[in-house]
């Protein structure tokens, strides 16, 4: 993430949530951004941010629920990490078996 010029963690924290920022690549095809809801940041070489769905989060100032934006890739990434959790959990419970 060093080389793609997106704003830093520390830039991040004075923003707003939900604010995001992108850059990619084309000569070798891969996507960063960084998305404030806790910094996240990311690598693709087949996400995008765009569209940009809505999140709901509790918000503490409003002492109710608001919606702040969040980008497509969060939401595939999201979606998608529940198997591979999965697969994490039953190798390292096989390898904690044989010992």
């Amino acid at each position: 993430m060093n080389k793609f010029p997106v704003q830093a963690g520390n830039e991040m924290r004075k923003e707003f949530r939900g604010v995001f920022d992108y850059r990619y690549d084309e000569l070798n095809g891969i996507f960063g951004f960084v998305w404030k809801d806790n910094i996240v940041k990311m690598l693709s070489n087949n996400l995008d941010v765009l569209p940009l769905g809505c999140m709901q989060r509790w918000s503490k100032a409003e002492k109710n629920q608001v919606l702040f934006p969040r980008p497509d890739a969060i939401l595939n990434y999201s979606t998608n990490i529940g198997s591979v959790d999965n697969l994490d959990w039953n190798i390292n419970t096989k390898a904690e078996n044989k010992k």
